[in-house]
């Protein structure tokens, strides 16, 4: 390449580097591919090849800081400055020290002396707050304070943790209220709030709350003189045989029986045995 071009070429890169109020440090031009020192306004020199700083897409780094952390040779002990101010200003530590990149885990201890381990975009987001919470969500422990939970909030309703073993936030557990009927729930709904109803709640969610359902349409029907016919429970939106005292039949859903009442006048009931 003639001389002419170089200068071109390097006077590109000076002009650049001059913009944003830096320096090109290097003399020689070496190529598109080749690496040529520069320096921030700062002070601060690096390098950086000519084609990725020639483009519109990357330039000129606008954050020197950003590009140490993410560049320079002593990335690491930046990324591990930065994690170790961010855990001392929430009064933890950072017991790491050395740096195994973004994916890696380092080891923190909270204010209270507990450890646990995270990788530098969850810390980035932020310090963990509550360190119980934290460890129910991601300790080591985290199933014995799950199930210690759990047996917490069914002791204060006067209920037990039937369960011995943590399955998993989206598997049931077995529990039993105070006079000793057992019932199955998820971790999430207990801890939004202990059934307060024990008759209510094997209604809805029983696995015999077909049997009690049909207990309640039974009662309706024999407290007006009439009867249940049907036999089996076949959701709310079905439909159920029911007969007058007179023995004249009728269908009608479970909904409308309840919230609308027996029928007053049979001779006035519609959905007559079809």
């Amino acid at each position: 390449m003639g001389i002419s071009k170089s200068v071109d070429f390097l006077g590109n890169l000076r002009r650049l580097a001059e913009a944003h109020g830096g320096k090109l440090l290097s003399t020689e031009w070496k190529g598109c591919a080749a690496k040529y020192r520069f320096a921030f306004a700062d002070g601060r020199e690096f390098e950086t090849r000519a084609s990725r700083i020639g483009q519109p897409s990357q330039g000129w780094p606008k954050d020197p800081d950003a590009y140490f952390r993410n560049y320079s040779k002593n990335r690491g002990s930046i990324h591990l400055d930065e994690m170790r101010r961010i855990a001392e200003a929430s009064g933890g530590q950072l017991l790491s020290t050395e740096w195994v990149g973004d994916t890696g885990k380092y080891r923190f201890a909270f204010a209270d002396g507990r450890e646990f381990e995270a990788q530098i975009g969850s810390i980035r987001r932020g310090w963990p707050k509550d360190p119980d919470a934290y460890f129910r969500t991601y300790g080591d422990g985290r199933e014995s304070l799950l199930l210690g939970e759990m047996r917490r909030i069914a002791a204060e309703n006067g209920g037990k943790l039937l369960s011995r073993k943590w399955k998993g936030s989206q598997v049931k557990h077995e529990f039993a209220f105070a006079d000793g009927r057992k019932f199955e729930s998820l971790p999430g709904q207990i801890r939004k709030g202990w059934p307060k109803d024990s008759d209510l709640y094997f209604r809805v969610f029983g696995a015999n709350r077909g049997d009690i359902l049909l207990d309640d349409l039974r009662k309706i029907a024999q407290a007006h003189g009439g009867k249940l016919i049907s036999t089996v429970w076949d959701g709310s939106q079905k439909k159920y045989r029911f007969a007058f005292a007179d023995g004249r039949e009728f269908l009608m859903r479970p909904g409308n029986l309840k919230f609308g009442g027996w029928p007053k006048d049979p001779d006035r009931c519609r959905g007559l045995s079809s």
